[in-house]
């Protein structure tokens, strides 16, 4: 097993153990932890940072990236951060994952990144009513989005296609 993986299932380990102590520690003592709950996205996060730090593949890393983004969106609603919840906040997380896909692309795309980024961002725009957008008249908006991505690709996406690889490897 490497040292990265050791480290990483060490950190994850240790993670739970300590959320372990502390369960423990309200049930049998009668100390009440007041507001612990709502802080159950820092397990999220926390995994998240293990398979960041633990090093690995670009896919592993970018899945590390990809929790801390989805502890952080759950942190956000669950402790109504800026006033956000459930309902109203999810184009942020198109916007995380986006950013996680531009940030550490799995197969060297980034389009996947920017396409989830433009979309998060125009539903975060229609969803506040910023700009006077709604729905009803901004949907086009998205058929737009989705045709230049494709024209996109296939312009300026150099990386090697699957098919490539995969004869490459044989």
């Amino acid at each position: 097993m490497s040292s990265s993986r050791k480290n990483g299932q060490l950190f994850a380990g240790i993670l739970i153990a300590g959320l372990g102590v502390i369960l423990a520690v309200e049930r049998f003592s009668g100390f009440e932890i007041h507001g612990l709950f709502h802080l159950w996205p820092l397990i999220v996060i926390g995994f998240g940072v293990a398979r960041l730090v633990s090093g690995g593949s670009t896919k592993e890393r970018s899945s590390g990236l990809f929790l801390v983004f989805l502890g952080s969106w759950f942190l956000i609603n669950t402790l109504h951060i800026y006033g956000l919840d459930w309902g109203e906040s999810w184009p942020i997380l198109l916007i995380l994952l986006g950013l996680s896909k531009l940030i550490l692309p799995e197969d060297g795309r980034r389009s996947g990144g920017l396409l989830l980024l433009a979309i998060g961002a125009w539903t975060f725009v229609s969803v506040f009513g910023v700009w006077d957008l709604d729905w009803d008249n901004s949907w086009p908006i998205a058929v737009i989005l989705v045709g230049l991505f494709i024209v996109w690709r296939a312009l300026f996406d150099n990386a090697p296609s699957r098919q490539a690889k995969e004869v490459s490897n044989d």
